[in-house]
């Protein structure tokens, strides 16, 4: 049993943990749009252009056919078009902050094709106008799901310059959490779910997309977007009768710009069938005079939503238990005052 114990709290906290990661994890992509040359490109040469993230030096170029990390001008730019360069995909966490540092590599290769490697030996025939250029991207200025208009950067000679847009997915939300810790609401009460996006740099047009689904249903349906972190929902919301036992609601929401969306996140509460109901004018009084064991109360239209009542009359013990709407009792106790129920 402490064995299993411990299990179940090791699952937890994994999943804990795996849930607040997702939290933070985004995915950036930049793509090249187009390359500027401070220098006359007219003697055969083809210029090369290698990218990488700074924090590890990866180089973020994608193998063209022939198997080279690097860009080649001719291969992307004929006459003043530009074929978009898609680099790798960069995954950032956010608890590192919202500035990534990128650096690039431009160089003139004399030959129009061969490796990625600048190699500027010899007297004849070398690689020419080696230069290095740093910059950073604040995602804090970027609106996230989309991509952002054209952005330039340039080497620190200024013979190569780039231009580029930049797109970063959109994390899971902060968790739901309900008014009521214990998640367990009558079913004619509201149930409020807040959640947030605290770490989200950027929450320009940010949505926010929630989804029910009721217990056994494999369907997620839409429950409302909004543009606050905050919804209030009843069970009428999501079926069209009161249950007679306890409903369970699971609820989910994601971040959405557009047409795209972040890992959703769930929570799940309990909706219990609303306590039964009567007006006074449904309670009828007979024969209830002072020391008289023979009185009678009748109860009648008791509205609810269980199939079985527990009534009981006070300020004596005796219940009685019905299942038809309407309750009868009789031999209220010694005590009792005639037309005071």
């Amino acid at each position: 049993m402490k064995v299993i114990k411990l299990l179940m709290l090791v699952i937890s906290i994994i999943c804990t943990i795996v849930r607040v990661s997702a939290q933070k994890k985004i995915q950036v992509s930049i793509v090249i749009t187009d390359i500027h040359l401070k220098y006359a490109n007219n003697r055969g040469t083809d210029p090369r252009i290698k990218f990488f993230h700074k924090l590890d030096n990866l180089l973020l170029n994608n193998p063209d056919k022939e198997g080279f990390n690097c860009f080649h001008l001719v291969d992307f730019k004929q006459i003043d078009a530009m074929v978009d360069y898609p680099l790798v995909p960069i995954d950032w966490d956010l608890s590192n902050g919202t500035v990534i540092q990128l650096k690039m590599e431009a160089f003139e290769k004399n030959k129009r094709k061969g490796d990625c490697n600048f190699d500027g030996s010899g007297l004849f025939n070398k690689d020419k106008l080696h230069e290095f250029g740093e910059w950073v991207i604040d995602l804090k200025n970027i609106k996230p799901g989309v991509f952002s208009n054209k952005l330039n950067a340039t080497t620190s000679a200024g013979s190569f310059s780039v231009e580029y847009k930049v797109k970063y997915t959109l994390p899971a939300s902060d968790g739901i959490t309900t008014d009521i810790t214990s998640g367990k609401y009558c079913s004619n009460n509201k149930v409020k779910l807040t959640t947030s996006a605290l770490l989200l740099p950027n929450k320009e047009d940010v949505l926010y997309k929630w989804e029910y689904q009721l217990e056994g249903s494999s369907e997620w349906s839409l429950l409302s977007t909004t543009a606050s972190p905050e919804l209030l929902m009843s069970l009428l919301d999501v079926v069209k009768q009161e249950p007679s036992v306890n409903q369970k609601i699971n609820v989910r929401v994601m971040l959405m710009v557009g047409t795209e969306l972040g890992t959703p996140v769930t929570k799940s509460f309990v909706f219990m069938p609303s306590a039964p109901s009567l007006k006074l004018a449904d309670i009828i009084v007979e024969n209830t005079c002072r020391d008289s064991n023979d009185g009678i109360v009748h109860i009648s239209n008791i509205k609810g939503f269980t199939n079985n009542y527990l009534l009981q009359l006070k300020p004596t013990d005796k219940i009685v238990k019905s299942t038809d709407g309407s309750a009868q009792f009789m031999g209220v106790a010694k005590g009792n005052y005639c037309g005071n129920l």
